[in-house]
């Protein structure tokens, strides 16, 4: 199962994150969390994903990846987050608008 978040760019387009490596079951939010509510053409989005199963080694920062899609891309792109620090559980990554 797949879990949806959706993003309203302002007067833009609608941006959903789309990621199978993470559960919301073993999510400590609702994810994904972006930076802001909205964003401009040549702006960075950043997506972070907090889930504590995804730290799979704790000696290393992990990494894991979501798909990117939109109204108008709709076969979306792969966004890779990179764990924050290590053992946090916290991944976060950006994307140009």
């Amino acid at each position: 199962m797949y879990h949806r978040k959706s993003l309203l760019l302002i007067g833009i387009l609608t941006v959903v994150v789309i990621f199978s490596s993470v559960q919301i079951a073993n999510a400590v939010q609702y994810l994904p969390l972006w930076d802001k509510s909205g964003y401009k053409i040549g702006e960075y989005g950043t997506v972070t994903v907090q889930d504590y199963k995804q730290n799979t080694n704790m000696q290393i920062k992990n990494s894991i990846y979501v798909t990117v899609k939109s109204n108008s891309f709709e076969h979306g792109l792969t966004l890779h987050l990179l764990e924050t620090e290590i053992n946090s559980g916290v991944f976060s990554g950006q994307i140009g608008f």
